[in-house]
């Protein structure tokens, strides 16, 4: 008898310890799989690691600082909220206020600020509105950068585009439009070395990103580096091949103009 009840009371306890070790370690998940998710989202302010309070948190934000760089006003930010009819609605179609006239480039951050104030102020529990809020947020505060990569994306792909060793419109050559610069009436009496600056500048108008290549030692060595196309990337011109082309297209053209002085014979 003695050693039955001795086995009833092991069992009980055993029980006991084992159903208090079982709710430990799934709290212990719970807390574990609550964290995760929330660092996954990114979706928790400093105040929740205890770090600062939800009005510092929101002073501190990029859309607040971006907002206060626009010309909002202080007592315009905290007019920014969602109206309290928006029971039943979308996220999408919640409606908002604001105070007075607020800037124009302001504008568009408005919904995304409201959406922040109601994350962080009022730390609503999750739902759908509340994962849409945030994705919200996110975008609006990731649409700068991505519009700046865009931009530099869609201009790397027009410069790739583009046959940069034809710099004329028709086509020409390096050699073509330095001849034709050399003849200009407003260029005709210039030296080359005072015509070279000008070809700097028509490579930058072209926009094939020019580079001065400089030789202390010898001028005449010095030259532009330019874009020239996809398959041979940059080339350069040096000042003396620069003199060569020049001289030469003034001589032909000195030609050219004495032959057409010539009368003819019939």
């Amino acid at each position: 008898m003695p050693s039955e009840c001795a086995e009833h009371d092991f069992r009980s306890f055993a029980r006991v310890f084992l159903a208090t070790f079982v709710a430990a370690l799934y709290a212990q998940f719970r807390n574990l799989l609550i964290k995760t998710k929330v660092k996954l989202e990114g979706r928790v302010t400093k105040e929740i690691a205890g770090i600062e309070t939800p009005k510092r948190y929101l002073e501190s934000h990029y859309l607040t600082r971006e907002l206060e760089r626009l010309g909002v006003t202080d007592e315009q930010r905290q007019a920014m909220r969602f109206r309290g009819t928006n029971k039943g609605l979308p996220f999408d179609r919640w409606p908002f206020t604001w105070l007075g006239t607020i800037p124009y480039q302001a504008s568009g951050l408005v919904r995304a600020y409201c959406a922040l104030k109601w994350l962080v102020l009022e730390n609503p529990s999750h739902s759908r509105d509340k994962e849409d809020a945030w994705r919200l947020v996110s975008e609006t505060v990731a649409a700068p950068t991505f519009a700046m990569g865009e931009r530099v994306r869609n201009a790397q792909s027009t410069r790739a585009k583009k046959l940069r060793g034809k710099l004329a419109a028709e086509g020409g050559t390096i050699g073509q439009v330095i001849a034709e610069l050399a003849v200009q009436r407003q260029h005709r009496r210039k030296t080359a070395k005072e015509l070279w600056p000008h070809l700097l500048a028509l490579l930058n108008e072209k926009d094939l990103d020019p580079k001065e290549v400089d030789d202390p030692k010898s001028p005449q060595k010095m030259a532009y580096e330019y874009d020239f196309n996809n398959a041979n990337g940059r080339k350069k011109i040096t000042f003396l091949r620069f003199q060569g082309i020049v001289s030469k297209a003034r001589r032909e053209k000195k030609r050219v103009n004495r032959a057409n002085d010539t009368p003819s014979v019939n």
